[in-house]
């Protein structure tokens, strides 16, 4: 009898042991399930940061070009308008007004005015914003909003960030009609992409 106790729990400890092990094995398993996550996911956060640079210059490209062909469209149906100021402001000039210096030296006044929104930085917010004004018969930027296609949605800190860097700008270069300066209407996307 205490042969078949001694044997019995021998046979019990025997199962115990090889359960625990299981527990231990699947425990390393399931850590090692958990890092290869991590890395994983660690990857694809660097995937998406780059992927995601991508899709928004994509994005940006494509909104750009349905505006250029609506501002196009506007121009030809009506190619002036009267502002609030009761000025007529041409939608396409015959002469497009101009950033001193040309696009490079625009560009790089804004790279170097703009202040990426520290929050929205934090919370890894990437956007573009499409920015609105009318450069004056004498060069000045005036009357600068944010415009928003349907289903677009602008973080407000790049609104407001983008509106205080445009209404900046030193003097442009006018746009022209036959000859002489007018008042003409400008859109210029700024992107906020995180470096």
């Amino acid at each position: 009898m205490k042969q078949i106790l001694n044997g019995f729990l021998l046979a019990a400890f025997a199962m115990i042991v090889q359960a625990c092990g299981s527990k231990t094995e699947n425990k390393n398993e399931t850590s090692l399930e958990y890092q290869d996550s991590v890395n994983a996911k660690n990857e694809s956060v660097k995937i998406t940061r780059t992927e995601r640079r991508a899709k928004l210059q994509e994005e940006t490209a494509l909104r750009e070009e349905r505006r250029r062909l609506a501002f196009e469209e506007q121009a030809k149906l009506s190619p002036t308008f009267i502002d609030s100021k009761g000025k007529v402001v041409y939608n396409k000039a015959e002469v497009d007004p101009s950033f001193t210096g040309g696009k490079n030296a625009m560009m790089k006044y804004i790279n170097d005015n703009i202040q990426f929104p520290k929050d929205a930085h934090d919370e890894e917010l990437e956007g573009t914003v499409f920015v609105d004004f009318i450069v004056t018969a004498t060069g000045d930027v005036r009357e600068v909003v944010v415009t928003d296609a349907p289903g677009e949605e602008v973080d407000q800190r790049f609104r407001d960030e983008a509106i205080r860097v445009v209404s900046a700008m030193p003097k442009w270069i006018p746009g022209t009609q036959r000859g002489k300066p007018v008042e003409v209407k400008y859109s210029l996307p700024i992107t906020f992409a995180i470096q």
